[in-house]
């Protein structure tokens, strides 16, 4: 869901209150969920041996905090425009974390493939 993602990341990544509380009990379950959706990818992604055994909670806010880093560096670029692209990073920075937690090469080629292929259907 990457425009979903994007659009919570920008929310949570501005110190202001853009929302109102009546906004934020609103939106809280639709987080919630997502965060939920993520943890039980890393939990079958464990089951299916594609990474090891590990936390998936703190997996799924490690991953959070690396790509919304990413998502701040794309404010860098206006600065430096020779960085990499937010997408770049992202991926760059997902292969990283993936990779310390047990999936091998092969397993993120696989997926890289997967999700360039279906791109446009998320």
């Amino acid at each position: 869901h990457p425009q979903e993602w994007r659009f919570v990341a920008t929310l949570l990544g501005d110190p202001r209150e853009l929302l109102s509380d009546r906004e934020v009990a609103v939106t809280a379950p639709l987080l919630a969920g997502f965060l939920t959706e993520m943890e039980t990818m890393f939990l079958l992604a464990e089951r299916v041996e594609a990474l090891s055994h590990g936390h998936a909670r703190e997996r799924v806010f490690a991953y959070w905090a690396a790509l919304h880093g990413a998502h701040c560096m794309e404010k860098a670029r206006r600065v430096s425009p020779a960085a990499p692209s937010v997408e770049e990073i992202g991926r760059f920075t997902s292969r990283a974390l993936l990779s310390s937690w047990g999936a091998t090469p092969a397993r993120l080629s696989a997926a890289q493939r997967l999700a360039a292929t279906s791109k446009g259907n998320v």
